[in-house]
């Protein structure tokens, strides 16, 4: 714990450092070309580093991608063959990591992070799944788009639907440091043909759950409906929309999140024998294939198919420690905050104990509104 809370005092002082550096070294705001999206992938030098600077009044994003033996060494190089004076990173508020960089070793960049004085660590991180971040960020600037706007908008619309959740890299850190792994939130690639929206750019990305991270290298992938239990276990989102299947209906059905327990249950011996997660949801249903009523016997079903659905999302979440050995979840601070005494017995073997416990999950869901106006309940 000592060395955690050494390395942990190291990143509060970076982050102030950092602050003092940009200060220190004032140039004029007119001098600076301010970098606002970073992109990092594998090359034969060391690493590729795309740049973007996003858009600036009627002024359209500049892209930039050059590589180098390190970070530093890419962002030295660039400097070189900018028109502009300085190219300042103090602005940068996301950076995507090419899926092949991210599942060989993450190191590279977390260390570039963790030293930089030039960076915020603050910075939203997003893993690519199956691409290249510098392609997604060339490609997603347009004349009225820019990398920067896009993930920005990935970061808003997966915290509002429950889809995926942008850590920074601060907690990421902290994650690795304390339980040796963590949840980085995991984007791809769309294309843009056929979607209709003006000046944007070839590609585009939309978040699709996570990337999980053991060590320095990402060991595997939870995406789709299923990364939803992560924002329910975490309460970190659970809005949005899902359709489930009851008897002969099809129904779409708006999730709301009214709060998720996580309680430990402990042996006679001192072990632990299992987790109880409870998920609590408030459901709408804002569309019903044939129209009608929804009656009690229908509205029944309807929340059983969600409750079942939802336990699914909510199992393959829970499944992630036992399989890779480690807290991705970030389980020990409810279990510590639950029970002291009994956390504090089982701390050094925490994901051992972890591994071996069962975990029992129930969700309870209850449809508080149908959106049907013939009924005059709504």
């Amino acid at each position: 714990m000592r060395t955690v809370k050494l390395l942990l005092c190291a990143l509060c002082m970076l982050l102030t450092s950092g602050c003092v550096s940009i200060y220190s070294n004032y140039r004029d705001v007119g001098e600076l070309h301010l970098i606002q999206a970073l992109g990092f992938d594998s090359s034969g030098e060391g690493v590729r580093l795309t740049i973007d600077s996003g858009r600036s009044g009627e002024s359209s994003s500049t892209v930039m991608s050059i590589g180098g033996a390190s970070v530093t060494d890419a962002i030295g190089r660039m400097q070189m063959f900018s028109v502009h004076e300085d190219m300042n990173y103090a602005h940068a508020g996301y950076a995507v990591i090419g899926s092949a960089l991210a599942e060989d070793d993450l190191e590279l960049c977390l260390d570039f992070f963790l030293r930089s004085v030039q960076i915020r660590m603050d910075v939203g991180l997003m893993v690519l799944h199956g691409g290249e971040a510098g392609e997604l960020i060339t490609l997603s600037a347009g004349e009225g788009s820019s990398a920067s706007e896009m993930l920005s908008s990935i970061d808003r619309v997966a915290s509002r639907e429950g889809t995926s959740h942008v850590f920074t890299y601060q907690e990421t850190m902290r994650a690795l440091v304390e339980r040796g792994a963590a949840l980085m939130c995991a984007i791809e690639t769309e294309d843009t043909e056929g979607v209709v929206f003006s000046d944007s750019g070839e590609k585009a990305a939309v978040a699709r759950g996570y990337a999980v991270v053991v060590g320095t290298r990402v060991e595997s992938w939870l995406l789709g409906e299923d990364a939803r239990g992560v924002d329910l276990l975490l309460g970190l989102g659970g809005g949005g929309t899902t359709v489930v299947t009851a008897g002969a209906l099809t129904a779409t059905v708006g999730l709301r999140s009214e709060g998720c327990s996580i309680e430990p249950v402990w042996s006679t011996d001192g072990h632990l024998e299992a987790i109880e997660v409870k998920s609590r949801l408030n459901c709408s249903v804002p569309e019903l294939p044939g129209g009608g009523a929804i009656g009690p016997e229908m509205a029944a079903e309807i929340e059983r198919a969600v409750e079942k659905k939802a336990e699914h999302w909510l199992r393959e979440t829970l499944a992630l420690p036992a399989k890779y050995g480690a807290d991705c979840l970030g389980l020990d601070g409810y279990v510590r905050r639950a029970s002291p005494e009994e956390f504090a017995a089982v701390e050094d073997n925490w994901a051992g104990e972890l591994s071996g416990a069962e975990m029992r999950v129930s969700v309870s869901a209850g449809i508080d509104r149908d959106y049907d106006m013939r009924s005059g309940s709504d």
